[in-house]
């Protein structure tokens, strides 16, 4: 408790732990979270199939937005 009445006269002390424990956690999450993957799989069912067409459609969006063209 003494800690505490300690931060709280000195503002810029509190300000520092705060932002202190903000990046702590915000470092923590970001190395825990799992990243999103690289990769999509889809499962379009026949060869032929309309499902099949637009996932050849969102392959070639998607290989544009990775190349950077628009």
């Amino acid at each position: 408790m003494n800690l505490l009445y300690q931060l709280a006269s000195r503002p810029a002390a509190l300000v520092s732990v705060i932002i202190a424990l903000v990046t702590t956690v915000f470092i923590s999450i970001w190395f825990l979270l799992p990243h999103p993957p690289k990769t999509l799989t889809i499962v379009t069912g026949f060869p032929d199939g309309l499902y099949t067409q637009f996932a050849q459609q969102l392959k070639i969006e998607l290989e544009k937005l990775k190349s950077g063209d628009d």
